[in-house]
This record gives C-alpha cells, sequence and structure tokens, in this order.
C-alpha cells in the first residue's frame, strides 16, 4: 500500500496434510490483522504484553488456569488432560467420545490416531499457563512444556452435543 509492504492476513492455524504440513490435504486457519491492528501497534510500542506471559494467577482448572465451562472448554480441557498425561491407550477412546462425526467419517481411524498422537508427542508432560481464546465454540491455550510455548485450540460443532470439529496448534 503506497509502496510498503503490508500484512493482510496471518496463518494463526493448521492442519497436517497427509505427509505432514504444507502437503496435500492441509488446512491452514487465517486470522485477519485488521482486526487486531490496535493490540499489534501496543504490544510493538511496548504499552501491552504479547501472548506469552507468566503463570496465570488464577486459581483451580488445569495447571493454575481456570478452563471456560463452555462448550469448547469442556472439549479442551478434556483434550488437554489426554495429552498431557501422555495416555496413549486413551486416545481411540477421547476420538470416539469427543471428535464429531463428520470428522471422524473424512479420514481413516488410523490416520486420526495417529494425528493424536503426534499432538500428544508435542504436549506431554507440559502445563496450561493461560487462556488465549475464550469463545463458546472456540477456546485456545498457551500450553508450555518440553518443546517450548505451544497454542492448542479446539472448536466444536454448534450440534447440542458440540463435539470437536477442529484441533488446531501453533506457537505463540
Amino acid at each position: 500500500v503506497g509502496g510498503r509492504p503490508m500484512v493482510a492476513g496471518v496463518s494463526s492455524a493448521g492442519e497436517p496434510g497427509r505427509g505432514g504440513p504444507g502437503t496435500y490435504g492441509a488446512n491452514d486457519y487465517f486470522t485477519r490483522v485488521s482486526t487486531h491492528a490496535a493490540w499489534v501497534r501496543g504490544v510493538l510500542s511496548g504499552r501491552e504484553q504479547g501472548a506469552v506471559l507468566a503463570d496465570s494467577p488464577q486459581g483451580g482448572g488445569q495447571g493454575g488456569v481456570t478452563i471456560p465451562d463452555s462448550p469448547a472448554g469442556r472439549r479442551v480441557k478434556a483434550l488437554a488432560e489426554l495429552l498431557l498425561k501422555g495416555d496413549e491407550a486413551a486416545i481411540e477412546k477421547f476420538v470416539k467420545d469427543h471428535v464429531m462425526e463428520e470428522r471422524l467419517a473424512s479420514r481413516p481411524m488410523s490416520a486420526t490416531i495417529a494425528r493424536y498422537r503426534e499432538l500428544m508427542g508435542r504436549y506431554r508432560g507440559g502445563r496450561i499457563v493461560r487462556v488465549l481464546l475464550d469463545e463458546p465454540l472456540h477456546v485456545d491455550l498457551l500450553v508450555r512444556g518440553p518443546n517450548g510455548d505451544l497454542i492448542l485450540g479446539v472448536e466444536v460443532g454448534p450440534a447440542p452435543d458440540h463435539k470437536i470439529s477442529g484441533v488446531f496448534e501453533g506457537r505463540p
């Protein structure tokens, strides 16, 4: 714009394709930068803090952080408990209990279990530091663990059962 490069959107999450990130079947999710422009300017000028903060002073919940009691909050809490504990034997039951049927029908169960096992490898032994996004159908958590700070997000469907329609991850 006017000879200056501008950022219009930033990849905020993704799901790997059949051969990993950036391969066939990968899904990327972008956020519009203009909706966060005031916050970005505040962080760049030093007036506001970025996403990575010290442990939350809130009581209760997972790791001292209160997980929202919302449809997405309940699902992300169950997912975080599974991933942080590293209980590989529980993955298939979790998937059947918490993931939307439509999502399960779109790829083989073995691929879905492999994806959750992969997630578990990154999040095992971590702890929830902060809730980054709290919406009824989407919650993002900041998780601090052996692989550094990671964002774990869950989006749920609007149906009465509010099962998981997407799991997102990224780096702050």
